[in-house]
C-alpha cells in the first residue's frame, strides 16, 4: 500500500477496486478504461464537475501544481464526472477558469461504484496495479507544501 500522511487522508480508505471499473473519453472523444491512463505506477486520480463550487476553487492550485512539478503530473489524471460533451467540459475549464488543463471525461461507471467516492471533488489513490489505496472526498489544498510532500511519497514507486 502506498504511504499517505494522516493530514492527507481525511476521509476512509475504502476496500481495493480496480481503474478498469470506469470507462472514460479522452479530448478526442476515444473512450478506454481509466487503468489504461493510469498506467502500472502509483497514480492520483482527480475526479471534479463543472456544477461543483470547491471543484471550481481547487482546479486552479491543481493546475498551478502540475505546471510546476512535472514529475507529479505525469501522476496525476484529471476526470470530469460530468454528462455534458468532453468537448463543452473542456471548454468550460477554458472559458470559465482560464485553464488548459487534460481532462477525461466519464463515460461508463461511475466513481461511486467504483471507488466508492460519495462527493467532489474527490481524489483516488491507485497502487501500481490499480487497485485503491487511499481516497479523499473533499478539496485538498494543493499549494500547501505538506500535501506537496503527501502527494509526491504517494506517487513513488
Amino acid at each position: 500500500m502506498m504511504k499517505l500522511a494522516a493530514a492527507l487522508l481525511s476521509a476512509c480508505i475504502a476496500a481495493p477496486a480496480l481503474a478498469d471499473g470506469l470507462v472514460v473519453e479522452d479530448a478526442s472523444g476515444t473512450a478506454a478504461p481509466l487503468a489504461t491512463h493510469t498506467g502500472t505506477a502509483p497514480a492520483a486520480v482527480h475526479f471534479w464537475a463543472t456544477w461543483c463550487g470547491p471543484c471550481l476553487t481547487e482546479l486552479p492550485r491543481l493546475a498551478d501544481l502540475m505546471a510546476d512539478r512535472p514529475d507529479l503530473a505525469a501522476h496525476i489524471v484529471i476526470v470530469s464526472v460530468d454528462t455534458r460533451s468532453i468537448d463543452s467540459v473542456r471548454a468550460f475549464l477554458a472559458d470559465r477558469l482560464g485553464l488548459d488543463l487534460e481532462t477525461l471525461r466519464v463515460v461508463e461507471g461511475t466513481p461511486g461504484d467504483t471507488y466508492g467516492v460519495r462527493a467532489y471533488p474527490a481524489t483516488v489513490f491507485l497502487a501500481g496495479d490499480g487497485t485503491l489505496a487511499a481516497k479523499v472526498e473533499g478539496s485538498i489544498d494543493w499549494s500547501d507544501p505538506d500535501r506537496v510532500a503527501d502527494l509526491a511519497a504517494s506517487l513513488a514507486d
